[in-house]
C-alpha cells in the first residue's frame, strides 16, 4: 500500500498550496461530485469483532469459521478504506480546475514529493455524466479516477484507481457504484519508470456495491438499510509488508466474495459473507505429493447478537490425495453469541453425488444451531440469479483485464 501513503502525503501538500484558492467555486455542485466517492460505512462488511480460534476446537471453544470470515471481511474493509481515504484526502481540498464542457473537477497534476522519482505526478478527476444523457441501468452517473504519470500532461497519465457512483435521488447517503484498484497498472508504471523497484503488490481488485432503504414491515420502525457488496480479486499478491515470510513471495490467488447486510431502524441486524478463494491455500511440505492449488469456499451468517452458522468447502488434489478421488470436504459449524462453537461436523463428499458422504468428525448437536438461520436461504456465489451472476462476471472481467481503453 506504499502508493496510498504517497497519495496521502501529496494531498496534504496540495492542500497547503491551494487552501485559499476556492473562491468562485459552486460549492453545492462540487459537494455533489465529492459524494461520488462513497464513505467506507456505505460499503464495508459489517460483521462481529474478530476472535482467535484454534484448529481442533471443541464445543465450547472459539469457533473456527467466524474468525476466517471476519478476517476476510476485515482485510477487504481495510483495503477499500485505504483507497477511499486517499481519494477523499485529495478531493477534500479545493480543486485545481473545472471543465464546464465535461462537468469535471480536477485535482492536480501535482508532484508526488514522497516518491524517489523526480517527475512522479498524481491527479484525480470526478466527472458528472449528467442526469439527462440517457444512462442505462448499469451505467454510473459519476466517474472518478486517480491517475499516475511522469509529467503534467494528463493525456499520458494512467489510472491506478477507477470508480463510478450513482446516488439515490431521494437520499445522498444511499446509492450504487463500483471501484477498481489496478495494482497491475501501478506495477507496469513502476516497471517503466522505476525498474529498480522492489517487490510490490500485484493483481487487480474490483468491487460493486448497492446501499438502499427497504420497507421490511408495516411500521416505519421496521424500515431497514440493505447493503450488498460483491467483488473479485485476480492474480492478487499482497505487498511485502503483508508477507508471512519477508524473503518468500506468496503465490497469487484468485477470489470472489459476496457480502450482504440488513440493519433495521429498531436495531436488529443480519449479515452474511460468502467467499471463494483459488490458490495454494493448504500446501503440503512436499509439493510433489499434492497440487499447488485448492478451491476454498466459506459462508458465514450472523444474527443480531452474533449468533450464527457457517459452511466450509475445500476442493483440490490435496483433498483427493487424503480422502479419495473426486471428493471434496464440507464442514458445517454453529456458534453462540460469544462466537463459541455449539456444533461442528465435517464430511468428505462425492462431487458426482452429494448424497454420497462419509463422516470424518463431529462435535455437539446440530439441533442446537440457530434455527432462524438457514444456509440454504443465503445466496451462493456459484448459484446467483442471472443479474447477480452477470455482475460478478463483469467484475471478474474488470479484475482480469482492467478498465477498457476508451
Amino acid at each position: 500500500m506504499a502508493i496510498v501513503k504517497k497519495i496521502t502525503i501529496a494531498a496534504v501538500l496540495l492542500f497547503l498550496v491551494y487552501c485559499s484558492s476556492d473562491s468562485g467555486i459552486d460549492k453545492t455542485y462540487l459537494e455533489a461530485h465529492r459524494r461520488a466517492i462513497p464513505d467506507i460505512d456505505a460499503i464495508k462488511a459489517d460483521v462481529p469483532s474478530e476472535t482467535t480460534a484454534q484448529a481442533g476446537a471443541l464445543v465450547g471453544d472459539d469457533a473456527l469459521i467466524p474468525p476466517v470470515a471476519i478476517g476476510v471481511a476485515t482485510d477487504i474493509n481495510t483495503q477499500v478504506a485505504a483507497l477511499l481515504s486517499s481519494l477523499k484526502t485529495i478531493t477534500d481540498t479545493p480543486p485545481t480546475f473545472y471543465d464546464s464542457e465535461t462537468n469535471e473537477y480536477l485535482w492536480g497534476p501535482f508532484n508526488n514529493d514522497d516518491s524517489e522519482l523526480k517527475d512522479d505526478t498524481i491527479a484525480v478527476y470526478i466527472r458528472d455524466k449528467g442526469e439527462d444523457i440517457g444512462l442505462q441501468d448499469e451505467d454510473l452517473r459519476y466517474e472518478y479516477a486517480l491517475l499516475r504519470g511522469m509529467s503534467r500532461d494528463l493525456s499520458t497519465m494512467e489510472p491506478v484507481i477507477w470508480g463510478g457512483h450513482t446516488p439515490d435521488p431521494n437520499n445522498e447517503d444511499y446509492g450504487q457504484g463500483a471501484i477498481l484498484y489496478d495494482l497491475q497498472a501501478n506495477l507496469a508504471w513502476e516497471d517503466q519508470y522505476n525498474p529498480g523497484h522492489g517487490n510490490l503488490a500485484e493483481g487487480r481488485f474490483a468491487v460493486a456495491y448497492v446501499k438502499q432503504r427497504e420497507a421490511t414491515g408495516q411500521s416505519s420502525s421496521e424500515n431497514a438499510d440493505l447493503t450488498i457488496v460483491v467483488g473479485a480479486f485476480r492474480n492478487f499478491v499482497p505487498g511485502p509488508e503483508d508477507w508471512e515470510d519477508s524473503a518468500q513471495k506468496p503465490d497469487a490467488i484468485d477470489a470472489e466474495y459476496l457480502w450482504g447486510g440488513v440493519k433495521t431502524d429498531a436495531g436488529e441486524s443480519f449479515s452474511f459473507i460468502n467467499v471463494n478463494v483459488n490458490g495454494n491455500i493448504f500446501p503440503f511440505e512436499d509439493p510433489s505429493t499434492g497440487s499447488t492449488e485448492e478451491n476454498f469456499g466459506i459462508l458465514a451468517a450472523f444474527a443480531t447478537n452474533g449468533v450464527g452458522r457457517g459452511r466450509l468447502d475445500v476442493y483440490g488434489d490435496d483433498v483427493t490425495a487424503a480422502y479419495g478421488a473426486n471428493t471434496f470436504l464440507e464442514g458445517q459449524e454453529c456458534w453462540d453469541t460469544l462466537l463459541e462453537r455449539t456444533y461442528f461436523g465435517i464430511e468428505s463428499v462425492n462431487q458426482s453425488d452429494s448424497n454420497d458422504r462419509t463422516d470424518i468428525a463431529s462435535e455437539g448437536n446440530e439441533n442446537d444451531c440457530e434455527q432462524s438461520i438457514l444456509l440454504s436461504d443465503i445466496p451462493d456465489l456459484d448459484g446467483l440469479e442471472q443479474e447477480g451472476a452477470d455482475l460478478l462476471n463483469a467484475l471478474v472481467d474488470l479484475a482480469e483485464n482492467g478498465v477498457p481503453s476508451s
